[in-house]
């Protein structure tokens, strides 16, 4: 009896001070990671869970004087979005001599499907020796209960046929749906139960049923994987979410899933009406037809032509021109274009042209601008082109000229002109640099098209043609003329220092009519001009040194450039070696028909300063130099060009120095040699000098002595076509 009481009192004792396995939370290792691999749970019902929780060694004693038990009470069952109604786990659960506890989970609400329970609480020892007792209590996890149950999941995607959230008010969009398995591939339909589309917000967006009829939710007749559905949205701007459910046949009950896109509804653009005027010069002439754009307008843009019900134009101190030439004051429009220009014509002696224009919407919104253009007659004025200076580019190799230009019409302050440049067209280029160095061209160069006025037919004729100008000219054959490319330019003539300053400069061509005429693109209106002096061109020109078409071009493409306030602006002109010495016409230009105002400026390109090889001294009865001209910034040839020169001599000559180019010399020798300062494609040409005899030799009978001969020369560029 005492040794029983003995022992009894021995495991009273040491059960509180020897550790004891209360479950998972007591080893926070490798207990805790036992207890999940252990503890799960399956679905047995819509409503149901069942499963065991693993709760660790929980030995207990039973004798006549002492007993030890252990007790479970779960406190905590976190299902996630799942509501637990009530489970066995929270009862007080014996767990004596046991390692797993069976369980129970009822949740609130049908087919919520949880892939993870945890469930938390509290593990309780209770030792009795005799009439003593005690209970020690220890926390019981958390320990996360995985779910066994084998069930299809799916994915729910949904898609607006334009890819865009964005939907305006009272509008339809087409939506597309896709059910599909975790591989991507798209779940049957014999596995889809129901598919329920339904507006989340009401009040901006609905479902439209197969008969485009608006709902608040569509059930889908035989459902698959894959389909559209159309949506409305109403007048509220927001966001507008719809919703997708869709159920599977699935085991122990069936899958249901929802998706949501949200669309927002824009707000509608607040619409802005307005109609516009506008002149494009400064002031009308008086008796003078001139252009006046106008504009309807709607949200900044081109109002649609149904939407404008009637356009009246009313003119003060002035007329409006009608399509029949007829002047009135008042003219409504018979097409009612959103967009175009009328002709207005000021009164002499006024000061003000006055036009009002009003615009009546079909929607019954009424819109008026007016434009007030200064009236006075406009001085012609005059440009003037001027050279300021040659650079030498090491980068690109080539030679940019600045120039500026000047105009004295205050008028055009401030306005744009054209700046155009020309290099005169050459027929058979092929023979023409033969010709060039023969010095055949010197005296009547067929290539330049200038004669002085009185050599008709063969001078140039302009007149009006339509809306268009029409160029006459017997001087070669205008066939050879390529429209678009090629260009005529007027240019003054000696014999006419006032040419109408209208016609003076670039015209573009863009028709070869017959061989004596062309169609020009700008507009002439005055008389029949007649004795004028031209050229014709491009910006090209064939390069026999290399093969190529070298060409010149300026620092705007399109010719287009702003004067300033001063009525000044500058231009940059670029170009290969190849073109110094050679002839090129400039162009400036502004305004069409009588308005239009233009010069010419003619300058032969020089690159920048000339340089000669050095000739050494020379004591024979002939010296023979063959000359090489280059460039003081570059070598690069000075080649096809004619050149000034200046020669300073140290010695007797017994002739002139003689000048002639290298065909020449090849030709004829220094003697019969025609007398040229041309360079040939290697820069070159050839200096014949004739030393004096000595005086003290000139009867002696051994062979002649020469004076010697020291030569330097400066050279510059010379005219291509002198006129």
């Amino acid at each position: 009896m005492l040794k029983s009481l003995l022992a009894a009192i021995t495991a009273f004792f040491v059960s509180f001070t020897q550790p004891t396995a209360y479950g998972p939370s007591s080893a926070k290792g490798a207990d805790s990671a036992t207890a999940q691999e252990r503890s799960y749970f399956s679905y047995v019902d819509e409503y149901t869970v069942q499963g065991q929780l693993y709760v660790g060694e929980n030995e207990g004693i039973s004798t006549d004087l002492a007993s030890k038990r252990y007790y479970l009470q779960i406190e905590q069952i976190d299902a996630g979005s799942c509501l637990v109604q009530d489970s066995t786990l929270f009862e007080l659960n014996d767990i004596t001599d046991r390692n797993y506890l069976p369980f129970t989970i009822t949740f609130a609400t049908p087919r919520c499907m949880v892939q993870t329970i945890v469930v938390s609480g509290k593990k309780l020892m209770v030792n009795k020796v005799g009439e003593y007792s005690s209970t020690k209590s220890q926390e019981f996890g958390p320990v996360t209960l995985t779910n066994m149950t084998k069930q299809e999941n799916f994915f729910i995607s949904l898609t607006p046929k334009d890819h865009s959230d964005k939907i305006k008010q009272n509008a339809t969009k087409s939506v597309i749906y896709k059910i599909t398995d975790p591989s991507g591939a798209q779940i049957p339909s014999s596995k889809i139960k129901s598919i329920i589309i339904r507006t989340l917000d009401s009040d901006k967006i609905l479902i439209l049923d197969p008969q485009r009829k608006p709902v608040y939710e569509l059930v889908v007749d035989n459902p698959s994987g894959y389909g559209e559905f159309d949506v409305l949205s109403k007048n509220r701007p927001g966001p507008a979410p719809v919703e997708i459910e869709v159920s599977i046949a699935s085991t122990p009950f069936d899958i249901v899933k929802r998706a949501t896109y949200t669309f927002y509804v824009e707000k509608p653009p607040v619409e802005f009406y307005d109609v516009a005027l506008s002149f494009d010069q400064k002031r009308l002439r008086p008796q003078r037809a001139a252009a006046v754009n106008y504009q309807i307008l709607i949200n900044g843009e081109v109002a649609p032509q149904d939407q404008i019900q009637k356009v009246i134009f009313e003119a003060q101190n002035g007329y409006l021109i009608k399509n029949t030439q007829e002047k009135v004051k008042r003219l409504e429009l018979d097409d009612l274009e959103s967009a175009g220009m009328v002709y207005v014509e000021a009164l002499s002696g006024v000061n003000t042209f006055s036009l009002v224009m009003s615009v009546d919407f079909v929607n019954g919104i009424h819109k008026e601008a007016k434009l007030l253009i200064p009236v006075a007659d406009i001085p012609i004025g005059k440009f003037v082109i001027a050279y300021v200076g040659t650079e030498y580019d090491k980068a690109t190799g080539l030679f940019i000229d600045t120039y500026s230009v000047h105009t004295d019409n205050f008028e055009l302050f401030n306005s744009k002109v054209r700046i155009g440049v020309l290099n005169p067209k050459i027929l058979y280029e092929e023979v023409y640099y033969d010709t060039f160095l023969s010095g055949a061209l010197d005296q009547s160069n067929p290539y330049i098209y200038y004669e002085d006025i009185y050599t008709e037919p063969y001078t140039g004729v302009l007149e009006r043609f339509v809306d268009k100008t029409l160029f006459k000219t017997q001087r070669f054959d205008l066939l050879e003329v390529t429209p678009s490319v090629d260009k005529v330019m007027i240019l003054p003539n000696k014999m006419k220092p006032n040419t109408d300053k209208t016609i003076l400069g670039l015209w573009d061509v863009v028709e070869v009519l017959t061989s004596d005429s062309l169609v020009l693109k700008q507009r002439y209106d005055g008389p029949k001009k007649d004795r004028l002096s031209f050229v014709i061109g491009n910006e090209t020109r064939y390069d026999p040194t290399r093969d190529t078409i070298a060409m010149v071009f300026l620092d705007r493409r399109d010719g287009i450039y702003q004067l300033s306030n001063e009525g000044e602006t500058t231009f940059r002109l670029y170009y290969p070696s190849f073109f110094a010495g050679k002839d090129l016409f400039f162009s400036v230009t502004t305004g069409e028909g009588k308005d239009r105002i233009g010069n010419s400026f003619k300058r032969t390109l020089t690159g920048t300063n000339l340089i000669g090889s050095e000739m050494d001294s020379c004591a024979s009865e002939l010296c023979v130099y063959k000359v090489k001209i280059t460039f003081e910034d570059t070598p690069r040839k000075y080649q096809y060009a004619n050149f000034a020169r200046h020669c300073k001599v140290d010695g007797k000559l017994a002739k002139p120095l003689k000048f002639t180019s290298t065909l020449e010399y090849y030709r004829a020798g220094c003697s019969g040699s025609k007398y040229l300062q041309k360079t040939d494609a290697n820069g070159d040409y050839i200096l014949c000098v004739w030393p004096m005899r000595t005086q003290a030799e000139a009867n002696a009978t051994t062979p002649p002595e020469y004076e010697q001969i020291n030569i330097e020369c400066e050279y510059t560029v010379a005219e291509e076509f002198p006129y």
